[in-house]
């Protein structure tokens, strides 16, 4: 009995393979056209002082890269294919870059895109220490800003892919995935620093800024080597919260369903405590001795706090 099942599904295999062959063949496709060799890397390039604001909207879902340029001009770089169409426009100091995919016959999809496409993308090069604002947004494909002295405010939004940013500077930074992992390192923040993650892992490493929030649900947060002047916020939902060597005056730290574990660059004698926790421990206790300089406020419910301080 089980022999005739499996002869059966294998011919069902084999027609159906068979008729979508005859399909693309009836109309004309042709798989080299996906081939990323048949493309070519489109460039434009525009004067800096021109451009007040950068908007990357990448509903092509390849990837985009952010560098800094060896001059003084903002470049982009694109690869095109027959399916695969970019284009940078400057009007009124908005720099719009808008990728896109053509839909040249019925199986133009995205799941049909060459796979070295998968890696050309999109390359922003800005110059050293431009202060305008940069927006970038994709849907499926990574986002990486690199190595870049950025005065201005910079967004960067995904949801289907990674997120990174190193050895990056910024006045404001923001930033927001909905299925993928963010990570940073070495990113200094001159004022606001915003993570949100939904679905995915969030991992800071050797950051600084003002002020910070990172807001989790359904992965990790890792912060290590975190510092802040003033406030440092984390919370998280369905994820643990793991810290190691963070400072800031002002540490409030919340969390459910998940566990809050790791250590403080400092002496426990210079915070006022305040901890709560539901159905779970904390080895943290309490101190209400507002004569104190910081402040450490942590939160759990669902899930334990184990947090040590380094007394140096």
């Amino acid at each position: 009995m089980k022999k005739w099942i499996l002869c059966i599904a294998a011919t069902l295999v084999v027609i159906g393979c068979a008729i979508g062959g005859i399909a693309m063949s009836i109309l004309n496709w042709d798989f080299t056209k996906l081939d990323t060799e048949n493309g070519e890397w489109r460039q434009w390039q525009f004067d800096a002082a021109e451009v007040e604001k950068i908007s990357a909207d990448d509903k092509a879902c390849v990837p985009i890269r952010v560098e800094e340029s060896e001059d003084n001009k903002i470049h982009v770089f694109a690869y095109t294919t027959e399916q695969l169409d970019t284009n940078a426009e400057l009007k009124n100091g908005s720099l719009n870059i808008l990728t896109k995919i053509k839909m040249t016959h019925l199986f133009s999809l995205n799941m049909f895109r060459g796979l070295k496409t998968l890696f050309n993308g999109i390359v922003i090069q800005l110059p050293n220490g431009y202060a305008g604002r940069v927006e970038l947004k994709n849907g499926n494909g990574s986002i990486t800003v690199s190595e870049l002295n950025f005065a201005g405010d910079l967004l960067i939004a995904d949801s289907n892919g990674s997120i990174t940013a190193e050895e990056i500077t910024a006045n404001n930074l923001t930033v927001t995935n909905t299925n993928g992992s963010i990570r940073l390192e070495k990113v200094n923040v001159q004022e606001f620093l915003n993570i949100k993650n939904s679905n995915g892992s969030i991992k800071a490493e050797m950051v600084r800024a003002l002020s910070a929030e990172v807001r989790g649900a359904n992965g990790r947060i890792t912060l290590e080597e975190v510092r802040t002047e003033n406030e440092l916020k984390a919370g998280n939902n369905n994820g643990a919260i793991r810290i190691e060597d963070i400072f800031s005056p002002n540490i409030l730290l919340s969390n459910n369903n998940g566990s809050i574990k790791g250590n403080i660059d400092g002496r426990k004698t210079d915070y006022r405590i305040v901890s709560n926790v539901k159905n779970g421990s904390s080895n943290l206790g309490g101190n209400a001795d507002i004569s104190r300089p910081y402040l450490l406020e942590a939160e759990n419910s669902n899930g334990s706090i184990k947090i040590e301080f380094s007394e140096k």
